[in-house]
Parts: C-alpha cells; sequence; structure tokens
C-alpha cells in the first residue's frame, strides 16, 4: 500500500510540474492557445467601446453626421453616451432642433439652407443622446433631412445603444454595412479618417434622399446662435463662395446673410424663439438619437 501511495504521489507531482512549466512557457493572456483581449469598458474617453449602429434606411442621414464628424468635428469617432434619456431634450435646446427652423411654418423665419421641401426635419450631430465634451471640444449642428429617415434612423442609434453602450460611457461610433456608405462615410471610416475630401473647395456631391439630382452637405449645416431673447443660425465650417448656400427665401440676399469682421457668416432673424403649443405639427417630428 505504502507502495502504491509512494508511486501516485510522485506521478502527480510530475504531472504538476509539466503543467507549470507549460502554463509558465504562455504568454499570460495566452490560456491552453487562446488570446485573452481585455475588453473596454468606456469609463473613460481612452478606453471607448465599440458600437455599431445599422444604417438601413438611414443612408442619407449618416453621411451628414459623416459630413459634420469628419469635416467639422475633424475626424472624430469617440464619444460619451448621454447619463440618462432626459439630458437630450436639452441638447436639442441647445443645437436649435427645438426651434424646427426646417419646418414650413419656421422656414421663412429662420431662412435656414435645406435640401427641398421633403427634407423639413432637424438631424442634429453630434446627437441629442451624446453629452457634450468636457473641454467643450464641440459644438452641436443642424442639418435638414427627411422625417422617413429620423425614424429609420431612430430604431438603429437605440439598437446600436442598447446591445453595447451603457449610458455615461464613451463609445466609438462605427457605421454599417460599409457597402451603403457614401463618399464622407468612407473616409470618416478610413484609418486614420481622410479629411482631404474636406475643404473650401472639394464639394462633393452625391445623392440624398431621393432628391432626383446631386446636392452637396458643405455648407447646408447650421449652428444656433442665441442673441438675447432671439435665435439666429449661422453656417457651421467654411466655404468657398456665399453663392454656394441655396437660400428657399424670397429675401433680399443683404437681409439673409450677415458677413462678420472675422469672415464668418451669420442667417439673420427670425425674431423671437418659436412658440410650441400643443396642437402644433411640430409635435410630429420624429426626435431621434
Amino acid at each position: 500500500m505504502a507502495i502504491l501511495t509512494s508511486v501516485f504521489g510522485r506521478a502527480c507531482v510530475g504531472m504538476l510540474v509539466s503543467y507549470l512549466s507549460l502554463t509558465s512557457a504562455a504568454p499570460l493572456n495566452d490560456v491552453h492557445g487562446l488570446d485573452l483581449v481585455r475588453r473596454a469598458d468606456g469609463h473613460t474617453e481612452n478606453d471607448p467601446i465599440p458600437a455599431t449602429f445599422n444604417i438601413a434606411g438611414w443612408t442619407s442621414i449618416a453621411e451628414e453626421n459623416c459630413f459634420i464628424a469628419l469635416c467639422i468635428l475633424g475626424g472624430r469617432r469617440v464619444y460619451q453616451r448621454n447619463d440618462n434619456s432626459g439630458e437630450s431634450d436639452e441638447h436639442r435646446r441647445e443645437s436649435g432642433q427645438g426651434n424646427y427652423p426646417f419646418q414650413d411654418q419656421n422656414y421663412e423665419r429662420y431662412q435656414v439652407p435645406r435640401f427641398g421641401p421633403s427634407t423639413t426635419s432637424a438631424e442634429e450631430f453630434p446627437w441629442a443622446s451624446i453629452k457634450d465634451h468636457p473641454s467643450g471640444a464641440w459644438q452641436r449642428h443642424i442639418v435638414s433631412a427627411t422625417i422617413d429617415e429620423q425614424n429609420a434612423q431612430k430604431i438603429g442609434v437605440s439598437a446600436g445603444f442598447s446591445s453595447a453602450v451603457p449610458f455615461s460611457r464613451w463609445f466609438t461610433l462605427t457605421f454599417s454595412p460599409a457597402s451603403s456608405f457614401g463618399k464622407y462615410c468612407t473616409a470618416l471610416h478610413s484609418n486614420p479618417p481622410d479629411t482631404s475630401v474636406c475643404g473650401e473647395k472639394k464639394r462633393i456631391t452625391q445623392e440624398l434622399f431621393n432628391l432626383g439630382k446631386k446636392v452637396a452637405i458643405a455648407g447646408m449645416v447650421v449652428h444656433r446662435v442665441k442673441n438675447g431673447n432671439k435665435v439666429n443660425f449661422g453656417i457651421s465650417g467654411k466655404r468657398a463662395a456665399q453663392d454656394d448656400v441655396l437660400f428657399a427665401s424670397s429675401a433680399p440676399a443683404d437681409e439673409v446673410v450677415q458677413r462678420r469682421e472675422d469672415g464668418a457668416e451669420n442667417l439673420l432673424p427670425v425674431g423671437a424663439e418659436v412658440e410650441r403649443s400643443e396642437n402644433s405639427e411640430s409635435r410630429e417630428v420624429a426626435y431621434t438619437a
């Protein structure tokens, strides 16, 4: 019996030594040949969670988002989700989306450029569901879009957040599928982002929102400018020429654009902020993101 115990003991010690020699030879992140990659938790800007958003049904809005991220925000794809759903309303107010500037009843008042009569909804980027950067690194921008694409976007953004990004977490924005990308989304998702497609002389035109014609996003993005109790909208980013922007208003050109000394241009007023009534058609706007 003692002999059997001794033999069994030596065998166990031999197996243990062999196991330790094998595991010690393997890298710390490799167990039995499997690479263990640390998963990002999104608690900091430097540790964003990968997040993919399916752009089926809202490819034109995605292209608008990519233009702003690439050409106005410098190729940024890392953002932070809001702490809660209630923050979105404040962001819509900040961006001017809540003034409904592209809707017919407000269009002549705000004198903002839009792609056509069907693009009456205001697309905001960074999205209303994205927090302001702690350092104030970006401004919120809006551009005209269709309500149909806004409704599709609402589904895609909600699904992307629900599957990967909890409230308050940082994430890397990725759109999918790449086969649906326009020129700006292709450039934004390049590594590194290809900002060569931006610039005053790069007036890229492409089909958007089934308008039946090619249009340029550059010069069509605006941001909210508050002046006392009045709200104006200024063109976001630089433009090659004033006549690159299409104004549907019949107002004289010198009443539409005000050129400031710094070279920027503000679209002229508008009057007080739009009052919202319970029966206003503006309630029909599909809020997204």
